[in-house]
């Protein structure tokens, strides 16, 4: 590249994603001296994701694409090349079954505006599990020391 410049990417709009959208990933030299790109469909948006260590991730754009887990932070591309997401790489669902995912761009940006901004990021956190129920909300599990534990 002459003069030392390096073109950036774009942020694109990880809210303009559908479901079946064709997204490109792309994990730049992951694992070392192996880059690698793929193409795969959106297969689910705002999907809950047990990401082991790192908690359950409620805005996960989930992408049915050939994945590993080391491709964690690399870009979720759409096809004119803007990024709307970070890979989280690989992650086994339900079932045993292995699927790509990745945070929103837009999530990530919020998140390095607080981390510059105050040195932390706050993120509301209530500690229940469940699911939907004729009459409302049903709690299947409450996390030890949550604040739904604290609370009663």
């Amino acid at each position: 590249m002459e003069g030392g410049h390096v073109p950036l990417v774009e942020q694109g709009d990880a809210g303009s994603l559908d479901v079946g959208d064709s997204k490109i990933t792309l994990a730049a030299d992951s694992p070392p001296g192996m880059p690698w790109v793929t193409v795969g469909v959106v297969s689910s948006l705002g999907a809950i994701i047990d990401t082991g260590g790192a908690g359950i991730r409620p805005e996960t754009i989930k992408i049915d694409a050939a994945m590993n887990k080391e491709a964690a932070g690399g870009a979720l591309l759409d096809r004119e090349g803007d990024v709307v997401g970070v890979l989280l790489g690989a992650v086994t669902t339900g079932g045993g079954m292995t699927t790509g995912a990745a945070t929103p761009a837009d999530v990530v940006t919020e998140v390095l505006h607080g981390l510059r901004t105050t040195g932390h990021v706050v993120r509301p956190w209530l500690g229940v599990t469940g699911g939907d129920d004729a009459d409302g909300v049903l709690v299947d599990e409450v996390t030890p020391g949550s604040p739904a534990e604290r609370a009663g």
